[in-house]
């Protein structure tokens, strides 16, 4: 996960090296595999490895600082997240500003897909 800077310096934040790619790739991994026992695997290896990734940044502190999983868990879990205040947006309307800020067509598979979400077809695709 994290490589030193410039100077040598290491990264204050295991969540700041982690790529949102990478927390993609793990719930798309989540969402394609069947069985809860191979789901608990890939979730439980993501974890170790932020864990391996926490005590390499924070050899000495890391049980007193405040780089936590706390960001990843936001992602992984955003509906029990509280921290933050909601949008203020319905499902479509949030769908639409994401058209419009995409510059996606509103014809388009993508856009027919954000705007009818709950869609059984669009379920699994």
């Amino acid at each position: 996960m994290a490589t030193p800077g410039p100077s040598g310096a290491l990264p204050s934040e295991v969540a700041a090296e982690v790529p949102f790619q990478d927390v993609c790739g793990l719930m798309e991994r989540v969402q394609k595999t069947s069985g809860l026992e191979k789901k608990k695997r890939i979730l439980a290896s993501f974890l170790e490895k932020w864990r391996e990734e926490h005590t390499r940044i924070h050899p000495t502190d890391s049980a007193t600082t405040k780089d936590t999983f706390y960001p990843a868990m936001r992602l992984l879990l955003p509906h029990i997240d509280r921290a933050r205040p909601a949008y203020g947006l319905k499902e479509v309307a949030l769908a639409k500003h994401y058209i419009d800020i995409l510059n996606i067509s509103k014809e388009s598979t993508d856009a027919q897909k954000l705007l009818h979400y709950r869609a059984p077809q669009n379920a699994k695709q």
